[in-house]
């Protein structure tokens, strides 16, 4: 049980830094596109039926960016501004080809993201004002939810979550990573014989700063 969950977090832990890449490529369309470049031709009274461009920008009444859709490092990207021409929303793929959408606060600072994992794990990232990222919603391919907390510099985490096999359970991990308390079903090694023993789902194990355990019940 928590061997699984940690390693899902290890996982989404990738995603964040190609949400930042996603937010600087919106910032580098707004500041680099002077004009569309529109190709086609329409014949009279008659709207052309298909539009071709390498970029559009969607201007309000005062002239203002307030959306840009083109490509960046290869990829489409959709990004939206808000009245001061802050990005707001972007919608794209990472450099891994990973669909992500992508909001950020007025400051233009990340505050969440979505994404759709290689693995087809699904994943809600949640971050602070300073793009740490507080909590993670995850659901695995297999359907398997789990939801993370961290501290503010991911010093410490809680996680809870359900197994692949269908066991829920509850870890707790202090600031140097290290599991210090596990409410469910766990592996344990017995007495030091090499012996791998599956705790029952009304577990409490406790584990010292080294990882050692130092009590459990039942």
């Amino acid at each position: 049980m928590n061997g699984d969950l940690m390693q899902r977090v290890e996982r989404l832990e990738r995603v964040e830094r190609e949400n930042r890449r996603l937010k600087k490529a919106g910032v580098a369309a707004l500041a680099l596109i002077a004009a569309v470049v529109l190709m086609g031709q329409a014949t009279p009274r008659k709207l052309p039926k298909v539009v071709e461009a390498d970029e559009f920008l969607l201007r309000d009444g005062k002239g203002n960016v307030r959306a840009m859709l083109g490509f960046r490092e290869g990829a489409p990207l959709l990004s939206f501004y808000d009245e001061e021409q802050t990005l707001r929303i972007g919608l794209g793929f990472t450099t891994d080809g990973l669909p992500t959408v992508t909001i950020l606060s007025k400051s233009g600072n990340i505050r969440s993201s979505l994404t759709v994992l290689a693995n087809d794990t699904t994943a809600l990232h949640l971050y602070d004002r300073a793009e740490k990222p507080r909590a993670v919603l995850a659901v695995e391919a297999d359907g398997t939810p789990s939801f993370s907390l961290f501290g503010k510099e991911k010093d410490g985490s809680v996680i809870l979550g359900v197994d692949s096999g269908g066991v829920s359970g509850l870890t707790l991990s202090d600031r140097g990573g290290i599991t210090r308390a596990v409410l469910g079903s766990i592996s344990l090694e017995t007495g030091g014989t090499g012996v791998i023993e599956k705790r029952p789902e009304s577990s409490l194990v406790l584990f010292d700063r080294d990882g050692k355990l130092v009590w459990s019940a039942p």
